[in-house]
């Protein structure tokens, strides 16, 4: 945790958590990473505000205020940003967009034009003065909080990309795992046909029995013959193979028979079972 010092700025008028604006008024938030399975699409985090200004609250429960997190990801670049009119809740955030440290700035901003606004809890230099907020001003600020994702919660199936390619035949595709994501360069075909499968309950397993099934392989042998990589789909896989107990089943000796029962074990419930199942 640090302080919020990108946003102790100049303001014309006092902010909470700023310098000595405020006395005997605290603006703080507790966050936390929701407990979830390594297939979750989603990095769910629960939020809890305190905040001990009635003149703010009021402003909040009117609905000219409100609370709100900025959340950004120099590894990926990403950022968003979130508000509520309610002091505890749930925010989620799409895994593949996220990775090692996440920064959260916790601020109360104005949503509709607040006039004459007063606390008693100003500093004394602000005794007897109130004044005219706009949408978008800043009424409190808390320490930033610094989140540290670990591998389990990305998704393996996040990590992947699907590019269509008119200079590919129609119904090819090929694997590229050079970089952080797994890149699947398809025909136009085979993209479309990519999309249908994917888009159906009823016939998703027959796409985790073929193309998901043939990129694990991919992953696997990629693994095999350079056990270091540490990309980071390659940490959301290894991952994976640890959670199912195949982690240590895989190493330069592995051979390809025995690599296509683990692609078989990861896929079963989800294909050929599932395919199973609907009949």
């Amino acid at each position: 945790m640090s302080n919020n010092k990108s946003l102790e700025k100049a303001f014309a008028y006092p902010v909470l958590g700023r310098s000595n604006d405020y006395l005997d008024a605290e603006f703080q938030v507790a966050i936390e990473i929701k407990d979830q399975e390594v297939i979750s699409e989603e990095i769910i985090l629960d939020y809890a505000f305190s905040l001990s200004d009635e003149a703010i609250l009021e402003k909040i429960e009117s609905g000219h205020a409100a609370y709100g997190l900025d959340v950004s990801c120099s590894a990926t670049m990403n950022a968003q940003a979130f508000h509520s009119k309610s002091d505890t809740g749930q925010f989620k955030l799409t895994a593949n967009k996220y990775f090692s440290a996440i920064v959260i700035k916790p601020v109360i901003f104005v949503k509709k034009t607040i006039t004459e606004f007063s606390s008693v809890n100003f500093n004394p230099e602000y005794e007897e003065i109130s004044f005219n907020l706009s949408l978008g001003d800043v009424l409190a600020i808390a320490d930033t909080e610094t989140i540290y994702l670990q591998p389990q919660f990305v998704k393996f199936e996040s990590m992947l990309e699907f590019a269509p390619s008119q200079e590919m035949e129609p119904w090819r595709y090929e694997i590229n795992t050079e970089g952080d994501h797994i890149v699947v360069h398809t025909g136009l075909d085979l993209q479309k046909a990519y999309l249908t499968l994917r888009s159906k309950e009823q016939t998703r397993p027959h796409l985790m029995m073929s193309i998901y099934k043939d990129i694990i392989m991919f992953c696997m042998n990629h693994l095999k013959d350079s056990p270091d990589t540490d990309t980071r789909w390659a940490q959301s896989f290894y991952k994976m193979l640890d959670n199912k107990g195949f982690k240590n089943r895989i190493d330069e000796n592995t051979p390809l028979s025995e690599m296509n029962k683990i692609a078989q074990q990861i896929v079963g419930s989800r294909g050929v079972k599932a395919i199973n199942s609907q009949s």
